[in-house]
């Protein structure tokens, strides 16, 4: 993210833009395709080949780049889902 509210996370439903009209997502949903992740140490970015949705049922392949601390962080996330789903649904008494 560049410019004003750089290093700022939106919560996951804030849409965040200019206008007080309201905003078709882009993208419905991402999915990682099964191939390997690679990494390039010049530039500190690992790079995801990922299947796009977009709103309309088309789909795009593209790559997904993740950047500085924010690989770390997507690592961090993504183990806790998987410590969540290896857990099951919490039980409710």
């Amino acid at each position: 993210m560049h410019g004003a509210g750089a290093g700022r996370s939106p919560k996951s439903e804030e849409v965040v833009h200019s206008t007080a009209e309201a905003v078709q997502p882009v993208i419905e949903s991402m999915t990682p395709l099964q191939r390997d992740v690679t990494y390039d140490h010049e530039t500190g970015q690992a790079r995801m080949a990922v299947d796009v949705l977009l709103p309309g049922g088309e789909r795009v392949r593209t790559t997904l780049v993740i950047a500085g601390p924010a690989l770390h962080w997507v690592v961090l996330q993504l183990e806790r889902a998987i410590r969540s789903r290896e857990r099951g649904p919490a039980e409710t008494s």
